[in-house]
């Protein structure tokens, strides 16, 4: 077997894990590993691909591993981050996302993930710097004024929350998450209408 070979059943568990088939995901992503075992890129699909499944302690073990294998690339720690945070380890996870901006301090992605580990801690001042330093690195990602509207919003900012999912639903109206986000904080501020049409808008986008 070649690592073209790796590299094909690792593009295989990408597209399994993006549509949702978790166990067929993680099958690609082993028999990558198997093939290419000191390959990090693979441990990190399938510690990404196993805290989705909730399989937290198997998550943590692959992103180490990953980290093992190549120190100094930023995406491993935020992936670690990631799984730590969802493990409620709020402190470990700080620390694997503030390591990832140290390595990577112009990547919007791993600011977000930092932004995300200190929302989850109740830290949202911090969180706010560092969400609102991800819009700026990459004002055309949704993805970051919607992480930053979540932060405003449990600070009870609502103007200020609404306008940023507003500006996530002008950069990808095509997504549901970011509708229903808008929704929300519309019915929070006791704008029925506007929420309904924002939910119906998410409805259609994702019926299921």
């Amino acid at each position: 077997m070649s690592d073209a070979d790796a590299g094909h059943r690792d593009a295989l568990a990408r597209i399994h894990w993006r549509a949702g088939r978790l166990g067929d995901a993680e099958a690609e992503a082993r028999r990558a590993i198997e093939l290419a075992p000191d390959n990090a890129d693979y441990h990190d699909i399938l510690a990404g691909v196993l805290g989705d499944a909730g399989r937290l302690g198997d998550a943590e073990a692959e992103a180490r591993r990953a980290i093992e294998l190549a120190p100094d690339n930023a995406r491993y720690p935020s992936t670690l981050a990631r799984v730590l945070g969802d493990a409620g380890r709020r402190e470990d996870a700080e620390a694997e996302a503030r390591r990832a901006t140290e390595l990577a301090p112009d990547t919007a992605d791993y600011h977000d993930t930092l932004a995300l580990v200190l929302w989850q801690a109740g830290r949202l001042g911090d969180a706010e710097a560092e969400a609102r330093r991800a819009t700026e690195l990459a004002p055309d990602n949704a993805r970051y004024p919607s992480t930053l509207a979540r932060v405003l919003g449990d600070a009870g900012r609502l103007g200020d929350a609404e306008a940023e999912a507003r500006r996530a639903t002008e950069l990808a109206p095509d997504t549901a998450d970011y509708h229903d986000r808008l929704a929300r904080f519309l019915w929070q501020a006791g704008r029925r209408d506007d929420a309904a049409a924002e939910v119906r808008r998410a409805t259609e986008l994702a019926p299921d």
